[in-house]
């Protein structure tokens, strides 16, 4: 089990630094791998796992989200974590 209270560059030993790109998804991305996994919000997993980003952490905590309710909302639309996890997993079959 993964410690929800280490970010993702704690638990991939790698910080990214900073942006080189001047877009909001960008910079966000580079902030919420500084956030503890336990902190992260519904519209932060979904953002990250829609970037195919850090899956190996991010798709378990999102299951647990999913389990809670499956129909769990980020910024867009009720089911958004649900399509995104979906999006990324089918991407491997």
């Amino acid at each position: 089990m993964t410690n929800i209270h280490l970010t993702l560059e704690q638990l991939e030993n790698e910080v990214w630094g900073e942006p080189e790109f001047n877009s909001h998804v960008v910079t966000r991305c580079h902030e919420l791998r500084k956030i503890a996994l336990k902190d992260l919000q519904i519209e932060d997993m979904r953002l990250m796992i829609g970037q195919g980003f850090s899956l190996e952490y991010l798709i378990p905590l999102a299951i647990e989200e999913l389990k809670k309710n499956i129909a769990a909302e980020g910024d867009f639309y009720e089911g958004d974590l649900l399509i995104s996890v979906i999006g990324e997993t089918s991407k491997k079959y």
